[in-house]
């Protein structure tokens, strides 16, 4: 698919975004009030998400060829916001239907390149816990440890939330599989 399109051209695009984005600021607050009404912010985050997937992927959906399950993202402006891989479709999460790839588009990439954005100085921590919806994160969370140097690797049963908190505070680069 090579037709890029802007939530410019799409009715209620950025109010939809915008709608994200206080989700996601609902959750953050973890204090006793939000934490009581969890059920009441899940059911509003999948609204928004699915309200997401029929205004910016479902008009896509038709042009993918039905063969092929993956899909590279390149967004633009406030779609950066946006988890595509878990936009609501009526048959459940994109990312448990198609293979879904977020790239940053040429100009948000050399602009940070021109940031000067360095690489990890010190220790990273790589965690990869699969499953039989992802087996392929242990060849992941190798791949990705490997290309960040000095990394550790908690794989599997050693993926534990303690070892994750132990480990987090001592990291540069945190990346989870």
């Amino acid at each position: 698919l090579n037709h890029p399109f802007s939530l410019a051209f799409l009715p209620n695009g950025d109010a939809l975004v915008s709608r994200w984005d206080v989700q996601l600021r609902r959750r953050q607050l973890s204090n006793g009030v939000a934490t009581r009404h969890l059920d009441r912010l899940r059911v509003s985050a999948e609204r928004v998400l699915h309200d997401l997937w029929r205004l910016v992927f479902r008009p896509v959906e038709a042009l993918l060829e039905p063969t092929r399950r993956d899909v590279l993202v390149v967004p633009h402006g406030p779609l950066h916001g946006v988890p595509f891989h878990a936009l609501a479709s009526p048959g459940g999460p994109l990312g448990a239907r198609w293979d879904v790839t977020v790239a940053a588009s040429f100009d948000v990439a050399d602009r940070m390149r021109r940031r000067g954005a360095r690489a990890p100085s010190g220790q990273s921590l790589v965690v990869g816990v699969p499953d039989g919806r992802a087996p392929a994160v242990a060849v992941e969370a190798q791949t990705v440890a490997d290309c960040l140097g000095p990394a550790q690797l908690l794989l599997g049963a050693e993926a534990t939330v303690d070892a994750v908190w132990r480990a987090a505070p001592h990291s540069d680069v945190i990346h989870l599989a």
